[in-house]
């Protein structure tokens, strides 16, 4: 059999080094045919032969890190037809100054609307819109909202059987002593937090028709930063302290309207919520260290600080506040895809993949990572609680069979290819927008993971994109399905140079591009003038 090179060694067992050692004593005469390597800081591509196969290409952080991925999907309308903010949620890198700014334009207008979503929806259940009557007495006089570093007191989107969250963190700053909110208190909010966000709102619509050309500025009557904080204010009072606007039918049939013009305008209406969360993610970490969520612009923007003296890259995206639940409990999708060339590009996708689960039950009253970051090395540090469902696997893992069977079961028998479709797309334009940045080469190919997450719709959202995605037995699922997707890998690698008809096994060739010609040089041409120095003058 042809030698194998593998990367990896120091994760190895005794056994296994045992084995390899004695593989590499029979092959140490051997040119390598393949390297398979877990980084790509392990791959010489200098030392390469052109006949030799390597798992990577170089400069794929262009897609793979989340600031890499956040600016190549910005050029994608100059390739495909296809809006980004339709698969994509919205995504600023905080280290430039004008994103900065442009992400706390885009945290004011979502506080707008998220008001107007919760003045029309109701206060009791904004999900149902059951408004529920709230006596006169019941209601305090207006107070600042308390703070709170990823931990909120309301229950905006509670998951049954999980009363009050979980146990708020200790760096949760206390209430001022005259602003006692009882559990059963409600706050009055001014009807000026309406007036505020439909004024807002209609801006935002003009500017969006560009009815705003041929006129000044002054005529608008934009919000003054005054009047944008006191709009964000309203927000947290409404959401964080069981606000009440009182006295406000009179606007309901606008607000209904603005807010209908709203939806028409913003792809990412569905999946905003009205909590106002974005989610802080380093730029170049992986496994999920480092990301926090947030619902209050100073605690993102006190991060930021501090990371720009750690001299750190961070990114902030918006939030996925309804998200498709299985038994109250948040998921994401891990997909396989595999890169065989970029010129043409060659993109492979794997028919199977799996569900991971968090350990707790959803809820925005609680931000912690336990609640909402599903991966698998932040969840292993975690265990059930009472409110946890028994229905879901022990160790938080479902295949797409499994998932595939509960969609039917209620009452979606047909939607996962659609799902699957939906993923395949969003893959097919994070690929061709990073394109022109990948250095090619014949006989490198790539195993990518890609990970996914379904709004209530059943519409899928890409997060991120990984290299050299984990492929290690953590659960019965990927014990299965990790070994079956390496040799598929093989299969389409190996087996097809030899055989075009050879089996892919679960992969399928999912975008072929026509080949691009490298224009020639076709500058100033170039040419050596002078007389030529007889060899025998040199050797003198």
């Amino acid at each position: 059999s042809e030698p194998l090179c593998l990367d990896g060694y120091e994760e190895m067992t005794a056994k296994e080094k045992e084995e390899w050692a004695m593989l590499s004593r029979a092959v140490r005469n051997s040119e390598r045919n393949l390297t398979w390597s877990v980084k790509v800081s392990g791959i010489d591509f200098k030392y390469l032969q052109k006949s030799q196969l390597v798992n990577h290409f170089r400069e794929n952080h262009a897609f793979t890190t989340k600031t890499g991925l956040c600016k190549c999907l910005r050029q994608l309308r100059g390739y495909r037809e296809t809006d980004v903010h339709t698969f994509f949620p919205r995504c600023y890198m905080l280290s430039c100054g004008e994103e900065k700014e442009d992400f706390v334009d885009d945290y004011h207008l979502t506080s707008a609307v998220s008001i107007l979503q919760s003045f029309v929806a109701g206060h009791n259940d904004p999900n149902t819109g059951e408004v529920e009557k709230i006596p006169e007495e019941s209601v305090s006089e207006d107070c600042s909202p308390p703070r709170s570093n990823g931990v909120v007191p309301a229950s905006i989107h509670q998951a049954p059987g999980r009363p009050g969250g979980r146990t708020p963190s200790k760096m949760t700053s206390p209430q001022p002593a005259d602003c006692k909110i009882q559990s059963k208190t409600h706050q009055r909010v001014s009807i000026e937090a309406l007036e505020l966000s439909i004024r807002a709102c209609r801006i935002h619509l003009i500017r969006h028709d560009h009815d705003d050309i041929d006129v000044d500025e002054g005529k608008l009557s934009l919000l003054t930063d005054a009047e944008w904080d006191r709009l964000v204010q309203y927000l947290y009072q409404l959401t964080h302290n069981h606000g009440v606007l009182f006295e406000a039918e009179q606007l309901k049939a606008e607000a209904s309207d603005v807010l209908q013009q709203m939806k028409e305008v913003l792809p990412q209406f569905t999946m905003d919520g009205i909590r106002n969360v974005w989610i802080l993610k380093p730029g170049a970490k992986s496994r999920g260290r480092g990301i926090t969520c947030h619902d209050r612009l100073d605690d993102i923007l006190q991060v930021l600080r501090t990371a720009l003296m750690n001299e750190n890259k961070w990114i902030v995206q918006k939030y996925i506040e309804r998200p498709l639940l299985v038994h109250h409990t948040k998921f994401d999708i891990r997909q396989w895809f595999l890169v065989t060339d970029w010129n043409p590009l060659t993109m492979w996708f794997y028919k199977d993949c799996y569900m991971r689960f968090c350990t707790q039950p959803y809820t925005l009253d609680d931000l912690d990572s336990s609640v909402h970051l599903c991966n698998v090395s932040v969840q292993k540090n975690f265990e059930r609680t009472a409110q946890s469902s028994a229905e879901l696997p022990a160790d938080n893992v479902w295949d797409n069979e499994e998932f595939e069977k509960y969609l039917g079961e209620q009452g979606h028998k047909d939607a996962w290819p659609g799902v699957y479709e939906g993923m395949k797309e969003a893959t097919i334009s994070a690929l061709i927008c990073s394109q022109e940045t990948i250095e090619t080469r014949k006989n490198s190919f790539e195993l990518f993971g890609a990970d996914f997450m379904l709004t209530e719709d059943l519409h899928p959202w890409l997060i991120e994109v990984n290299c050299s995605p984990a492929m290690s037995p953590s659960s019965k699922v990927t014990a299965k399905l990790c070994s079956a997707v390496i040799e598929d890998t093989m299969k389409v690698v190996v087996d097809r140079r030899a055989d075009k008809n050879a089996d892919t096994g679960r992969f399928e060739l999912a975008f072929k591009q026509a080949t691009v010609d490298v224009p020639q040089y076709i500058g100033s041409h170039l040419d050596i003038q002078g007389q030529q120095i007889p060899i025998r003058k040199l050797l003198k």
